[in-house]
């Protein structure tokens, strides 16, 4: 059948059955040529740590009457409401079936796997689950990209995860001063190719250095002789790393920033405890809501040319019947919601401005009396979109500072508060953009979008566009950046 990389966890308050079951589940993997990790636990809270720490378990091992602070019903219903990251669920139990009562599991094959506990007949049974799970797991594990995952803790300390296991850099990574200097100079727009090479550079040491970058080259071989691509996410929670500008990672080996290659998509990840929905599931046309504020009091935006330019970009899509629209202009509160009602939108693309201050970011709106500027932190325009998320799946925010957050873990900031509201996918700016560069990346991102291309991937693609269009000189390549809930980039 192929080999599969999965990670299981046995949970049971009996010591002996977990140390039983978990020789059983090796030899099992061991004999089909299968990396299967296997973890176990004793009590609730010793797997909710294990759940915090792996963030994917392809199958759970439960027993359905351990006592040991919550029953099996009660750990369920806590996994399934704080993690996304659950396959399938096998329920064992040494009591009568009749007293397991029924409950809502997550399975990947659609199946209810519940088992009364007695040696020969369990293990029979669970390799026979074992396969039924292998199998779709196989045909999903072997399409697409293969994952590589860098975390930066709260202390400033480096992890790496992917199908090569995972490595821990030992040390506490620091930011380099000749980084810091530069970053002025990027934020004020003086750029040349070669300092921006430098910079990047910079970065992908700080990032890939030692045990990271070998896991990196081993991980990028596999997913050489798989002939698959690789996503690289991003998932950090110290505030000073996360503030820097990671779409300038420059590799030497290729010549090529991370942030520009569609063959290894790069976003910013945040693991949010909500289950993941999918969003569109039929070929009707994606239904893009068009947001363009302009407050009287502002630097005027020239509405008309930003509307004209988001047209111009998906005109062939409209053209194709791939996307259709509807522009609110006069972005008063009463205004938006009134279109999020009638248009029910796939995508919100606004335009407008923004700031960040005082450790949060903010938007500019329309005041509806006085046309001036009706200023809202990101919490209260995130919670514009409550109740409107049985359809929309991507905000795209081209303003000033979308994107600007010390501190992603608090969701600070426009874009990732947004991803905590439950938008599977925000792209938003971390510098000033020009409407010139907008246009190429707007034309080739919603291009690829249209054509139902990973998210990821169509970021990458309109990065690469700026890159070849304006240049490598400029900043405006790596300007876009992407944050992620969604797993595998596929929201349409």
């Amino acid at each position: 059948m192929g080999y599969a990389y999965m990670s299981c966890l046995i949970l049971d308050d009996d010591i002996k059955i977990t140390e039983w079951l978990s020789n059983c589940l090796f030899n099992m993997a061991k004999q089909n040529n299968d990396s299967l990790n296997i973890y176990s636990a004793n009590d609730p809270l010793e797997a909710i740590n294990i759940f915090k720490t792996i963030k994917k378990i392809d199958i759970l091992v439960i027993d359905y009457h351990f006592k040991a602070g919550m029953n099996g019903e009660e750990f369920l219903n806590l996994i399934n409401k704080k993690f996304d990251c659950l396959r399938s669920i096998i329920m064992i139990s040494g009591r009568p079936s009749s007293e397991i009562m029924p409950v809502v599991v997550k399975q990947l094959n659609n199946q209810d796997h519940r088992i009364k506990f007695f040696q020969k007949p369990l293990i029979d049974k669970i390799e026979q689950i074992y396969f039924s799970i292998k199998e779709p797991f196989m045909k999903h594990e072997n399409t697409g990209y293969i994952d590589f995952e860098l975390i930066i803790d709260d202390r400033g300390f480096l992890f790496s995860k992917s199908i090569e296991g995972e490595r821990d850099s030992n040390t506490m990574i620091k930011i380099p001063e000749e980084l810091e200097l530069t970053l002025e100079l990027i934020k004020e727009g003086k750029t040349s190719e070669s300092m921006l090479e430098k910079f990047g550079k910079l970065l992908y040491n700080t990032l890939f250095h030692r045990k990271v970058e070998v896991h990196f080259n081993s991980t990028e071989a596999v997913a050489r002789s798989k002939k698959r691509p690789i996503r690289l996410r991003l998932t950090i929670t110290s505030d000073e790393f996360a503030i820097l500008p990671w779409e300038f990672l420059y590799r030497e080996e290729g010549d090529n920033y991370l942030g520009t290659n569609p063959d290894t998509v790069l976003s910013r990840y945040l693991n949010v405890p909500m289950p993941q929905k999918p969003i569109k599931q039929n070929d009707e046309p994606l239904r893009m809501l068009i947001i363009i504020s302009n407050p009287k009091d502002q630097h005027p935006l020239e509405p008309k040319q930003w509307e004209d330019t988001i047209f111009k970009s998906i005109s062939q899509t409209i053209a194709d019947g791939k996307i259709k629209t509807k522009t609110v202009e006069h972005a008063t509160y009463d205004n938006i919601t009134q279109a999020l009602l009638d248009f029910t939108p796939d995508i919100v693309q606004f335009v407008g401005h923004g700031a960040y201050f005082n450790h949060k970011g903010h938007l500019a709106l329309v005041n509806k009396d006085t046309s001036g500027t009706w200023l809202i932190d990101d919490v209260r325009f995130a919670d514009i979109f409550l109740g409107h998320h049985s359809r929309l799946g991507l905000v795209c925010l081209a303003t000033c500072e979308s994107a600007t957050s010390d501190s992603p873990k608090g969701f600070l900031g426009v874009a990732p508060k947004l991803v905590q509201r439950g938008i599977s996918a925000v792209v938003a700016m971390q510098y000033p953009i020009s409407i010139s560069s907008a246009e190429i990346f707007l034309e080739n991102f919603y291009k690829a979008i249209a054509a139902r291309k990973p998210v990821d991937w169509a970021v990458q693609h309109g990065r690469n566009s700026i890159s070849i269009n304006v240049g490598r000189h400029k900043r405006d390549f790596a300007i876009p950046v992407l944050y992620m809930r969604a797993k595998d980039g596929n929201i349409f």
